[in-house]
């Protein structure tokens, strides 16, 4: 999954957010489905990828609602 937020980038011209949809949100773990399109750099061609991302959370920052509002913030809630 990293090699979305920093490889990908690289290859193509450009990214587009097609959506995102949280599975679970709790203590220990926040899940979500994410869908990216990708526009390559050289053809004219349009890539879609459907991932399920899990975050798990650090036990000492289970109840800091910055730790949340990073990540809600970094998918753009």
């Amino acid at each position: 999954m990293a090699g979305q937020w920093f490889a990908l980038p690289n290859l193509f011209k450009a990214s587009k957010n097609e959506g995102y949809q949280i599975a679970r949100s709790g203590d220990e773990v926040i899940q979500f489905k994410n869908e990216q399109s990708w526009t390559f750099k050289i053809i004219p061609k349009t890539a879609t990828i459907n991932a399920l991302v899990t975050l798990s959370l650090k036990p000492e920052t289970v109840h800091s609602e910055i730790q949340h509002k990073l990540f809600l913030k970094q998918i753009g809630m």
